[in-house]
């Protein structure tokens, strides 16, 4: 199997769904194989703004953050993670999110739960503190980096705790659209894919899988490594 720099933990909705279609096809890329996709036509937008729009989030692929990307520990291997996956996924149950909302953050957009689901904090956390004995310590210009965004007390406690300060009570369930933009063009790109996905909004999605991706290296985007399913169904 192909070797990654980092690793990481994401919900990615269901291959051949309609919200994957949809984040793949805007993002210009399928995780799942690797292929760039093309955009499709959206009233309001060329194409080429929809590559400058979506340039960020595009190198991760269309998914919600559950265990942020990481090195792997010195001292344990991808096929340890992938046992340590397989046993923990086993264990869970599936669930759903009710349905989205097109929501600000910052200074870009995001889709995020229309209503609070707490088992996705569950299943992060439980993501977290299960692996962390996999990831390598952040070295000092990743932790540079992070703390250019002004951490709050707790953040920095949680990035000397878990090598990130969005985690725990901090996380925040998000799947990212675009990069960071002004607001008038917020408000304005808001507008025209609410108009877009609407349809999308009022569906619910299913949560019964958990993803690893794998970040080559180098600028190309993180690949889909494999999905881990849960053993129990999803609870009525």
């Amino acid at each position: 199997m192909e070797q990654f720099k980092r690793y990481a933990l994401y919900y990615a909705p269901e291959s051949g769904s309609d919200l994957a279609d949809f984040g793949n096809h805007w993002l210009g890329h399928c995780p799942d194989s690797g292929n760039r996709l093309e955009h499709k036509p959206i009233i309001g937008l060329a194409p080429s703004q929809i590559d400058q729009i979506t340039k960020v989030p595009a190198r991760y692929g269309f998914h919600a953050t559950l265990k942020p990307p990481f090195h792997l520990a010195a001292d344990r291997s991808l096929e340890e993670l992938e046992a340590q996956l397989t046993t923990i996924s086993r264990g869970l149950t599936g669930f759903s999110i009710p349905g989205f909302q097109i929501s600000r953050i910052g200074d870009f957009l995001a889709l995020t739960p229309a209503k609070p689901v707490p088992e996705l904090r569950q299943l992060s956390d439980r993501l977290v503190v299960e692996l962390d004995s996999f990831r390598a310590p952040p070295n000092e210009a990743e932790l540079a980096r992070r703390r250019k965004k002004r951490l709050t007390a707790r953040q920095e406690q949680l990035l000397d705790q878990w090598g990130y300060p969005y985690v725990m009570e901090e996380f925040k369930f998000h799947m990212t659209l675009t990069g960071p933009l002004g607001a008038v063009e917020l408000s304005r790109l808001r507008s025209i894919l609410f108009s877009k996905i609407e349809h999308l909004l009022y569906r619910p999605a299913s949560v019964g899988e958990v993803c690893l991706f794998g970040d080559p290296g180098g600028g190309p985007p993180f690949r889909l490594i494999r999905r881990y399913p849960f053993s129990a169904a999803i609870a009525a």
